[in-house]
């Protein structure tokens, strides 16, 4: 086969690859975005691509797994804590009033502002040391501060922070 459709990201012909592709779609009442990012070096086949598709169909288990590694570096005083911490200490209570409840003495603002959490963007590197990568954000509206998830070729999970 010279050419694959994909539900997200449109016909990728194998003979004229391009080094990225954008798509997008809807989960949980928010647009996530997409992207394809080829390495024309080391092509992905069709099944790779297949299995992408799938990922994306089934990503309600995986976000499951993702923020499942984000709890787990919270609780062990890891990135994700402290991607909270700089929320709660950088901006104007006024600005996370929305997210969080500053009268609930029974859950600490950052565990609320973890609820909170949200994924914007998932990105793909078929070929790659990395399959998978998700930016996750409190609020994209008040801040850049993204906490990245890295899934490494379905063998584990890196977590780190950035802007």
């Amino acid at each position: 086969m010279n050419k694959y459709k994909s539900d997200f990201f449109g016909e990728i012909d194998f003979e004229k690859i391009k080094e990225y592709y954008e798509g997008k779609f809807f989960y949980e009442n928010r647009k996530i975005e997409l992207d394809l990012n080829m390495n024309r070096r080391a092509l992905p086949t069709y099944e790779q691509l297949l299995k992408i598709d799938d990922f994306i169909n089934n990503i309600k288990d995986f976000e499951k797994e993702a923020r499942q590694f984000i709890d787990s570096d919270f609780k062990n005083g890891g990135i994700a804590k402290a991607y909270l911490e700089y929320y709660i200490e950088e901006f104007e209570t006024y600005k996370l009033d929305s997210l969080i409840d500053k009268t609930n003495k029974e859950v600490s603002s950052e565990k609320q502002l973890l609820s909170k959490i949200y994924i914007q963007r998932i990105g793909f590197y078929p070929n790659d040391n990395v399959f998978a990568i998700f930016d996750f954000h409190v609020n994209h509206t008040i801040s850049d501060q993204i906490l990245v998830v890295i899934m490494e070729n379905d063998t584990g999970y890196g977590i780190t922070w950035e802007s």
